[in-house]
């Protein structure tokens, strides 16, 4: 999940379990996993940043 909390949350699915918490200096707007590639995926935030990020 994407936040006003200036955070990505992983959760995992059927549970109320936050696996990992990846940070951004401002709001984030997006997320998209890659689709080749389940281990990485790219967030989005208001000020223009795009960070790349390994879930491991």
């Amino acid at each position: 999940s994407a936040s006003v909390d200036k955070t990505v949350r992983m959760w995992k699915l059927g549970h109320h379990e936050c696996l990992k918490i990846f940070t951004h200096t401002n709001y984030v707007t997006c997320v998209e996993f890659n689709p080749v590639d389940d281990n990485y995926f790219i967030s989005g935030s208001i000020d223009g940043k795009v960070r790349i990020w390994d879930v491991h």
